[in-house]
This record gives structure tokens, sequence and C-alpha cells, in this order.
């Protein structure tokens, strides 16, 4: 079983969900890199958020997924994998940030949107553990 973070976990019991159980939540796609193409398309992505709500920022994300397995699977990242974390919400609430596996460590950062060719490895929600209290 694999160890989890005692502040949040990224639960893939909602793999298969219908989209709409989604729409709204916290979620999560982790994402392995394949490789690069060449494109003609070009435009503009929404800038990255620092903070999906009033709870969950970047920073957190980064220091526990480089201290412990977030996940409910097991899972040992690879070189560029990419986690993509979103508060589920449509434009203009829509937050989002993206952390990649490089040189041995989550960092922030993503795969370039237009060019990356990757196959999803898992998705979710995001489920939040209660701090335990001592007795």
């Amino acid at each position: 079983m694999c160890q989890q973070s005692d502040q949040f976990i990224f639960c893939s019991c909602v793999d298969g969900a219908p989209e709409q159980e989604l729409k709204g939540k916290l979620q999560w796609a982790l994402n392995r890199y394949i490789g690069s193409r060449e494109t003609n398309i070009r435009g503009k992505i929404l800038k990255p958020s620092h903070q999906l709500n009033n709870v969950l920022n970047v920073d957190e994300v980064i220091d526990a997924l480089n201290s412990t397995n977030c996940f409910d699977f097991d899972y040992n990242p690879k070189e560029m994998d990419c986690l993509h974390l979103s508060n589920g919400l449509k434009h203009p609430d829509y937050a989002y940030f993206s952390i990649v596996y490089r040189d041995g460590e989550w960092q922030k950062g993503s795969h370039p949107p237009f060019t990356s060719v990757s196959e999803n490895i898992s998705r979710g929600g995001i489920k939040f553990i209660p701090e335990k209290k001592e007795d």
C-alpha cells in the first residue's frame, strides 16, 4: 500500500465517472510525456494560477509530492510526467496549475501545450484528509 499525504490525496476513485460529476470540484490529471510533434497551431493559453482555492496552492502540492506519495495507487514518477490540477469551474472562475517531474523532483511547469504528445496515466478528484488529533 502506498503512503499517503496527511493533508490531501489524489483520489483515482472517480476514474471512469461521468465528467459532470467532477464539474466544480478540484480535479487532477496525470500525463506521461511521449514526445513532441510539429504543428501549425498557435495561440495563447490561460495563465496558470498559484492557488486553486483558499486551501490548496502550487507550493504545498510540490512539497507534498516531493516528500510522500500523494496518490491512492502505486505510482513512481518518470522524467517529464506532468500533473495538471484545476478547480473544475468555467471561465472566468477557472483556475489551474501544472507540475512537471524533472531531474528527480516535482517542480512548477508543464509540457509545451501545442507540440507535446502525452498519454493519460490517471485522473480523478482531490480529497482532503482531516488532521488526526492527538489524545
